[in-house]
């Protein structure tokens, strides 16, 4: 089940670069609610406040009931949907807040978990994790914090599909159960000057006829 976190906020009715700078002056982060069939809001809330919400959760797609002073219709579910930040200081710069139906299906980044020591790893091997997180679809109730997928059984050389990760009930992955999400890949041995300059003397005929042949 969704750990749904409350959040304060205040509709603000200020627009554009300056205005936002002032709020960020004031230790405020500029935002805006939209989405479903409630009424679109700027909104504005306490740095610190949000700064703690995003630091306790291990992703940004976050459930958050608003409490919005000044709007009409102040109690809103809503996920975070996209989190702008200072690219020099990583500061929070703004937050974009899509408005959800507690019966509605949604699709959020969920953080993916591989846990286990792979048999590969233990044959010599390296894990290479090419995907971080995963889409899922689900309601919003069942959006869980983190996925895990265990390794355990995957040999030197072999993929792990996203058809091996856990999924709770109501979650499913957006995408194919085929996709590859981590490889137990072989190292490359390491070669000596003499090995390297056999390897290169064997690869020179090849590419002379290449070169001939064109």
């Amino acid at each position: 089940m969704a750990n749904i976190k409350s959040l304060n906020a205040q509709k603000r009715e200020g627009s554009g670069t300056a205005a936002a700078k002032k709020l960020r002056r004031q230790g405020r982060i500029p935002g805006v609610v939209y989405g479903g069939n409630q009424d679109n809001y700027a909104v504005d809330m306490d740095r610190i406040e949000i700064r703690d919400l995003l630091a306790s959760s291990a992703s940004e797609n976050i459930l958050v009931r608003l409490d919005i002073d000044g709007a009409k219709e102040q109690d809103k579910l809503a996920l975070i949907q996209a989190v702008q930040h200072n690219v020099l200081t990583s500061a929070i710069n703004h937050i974009d807040f899509h408005c959800v139906s507690e019966d509605e299906e949604i699709v959020a980044s969920v953080p993916l978990q591989l846990i286990g020591e792979a048999a590969g790893i233990k044959a010599g091997g390296l894990l290479d994790q090419q995907l971080q997180t995963l889409d899922v679809r689900c309601k919003p109730g069942d959006l869980p914090e983190l996925l895990q997928g265990d390794i355990t059984e995957v040999g030197l050389g072999q993929p792990f599909h996203i058809g091996g990760v856990t999924f709770p009930e109501g979650v499913s992955a957006v995408l194919a159960d085929d996709v590859v999400v981590a490889i137990i890949a072989e190292l490359r041995a390491i070669q000596t000057p003499e090995e390297e300059a056999a390897d290169a003397a064997a690869a020179a005929p090849a590419a002379a006829t290449a070169d001939a042949d064109a």
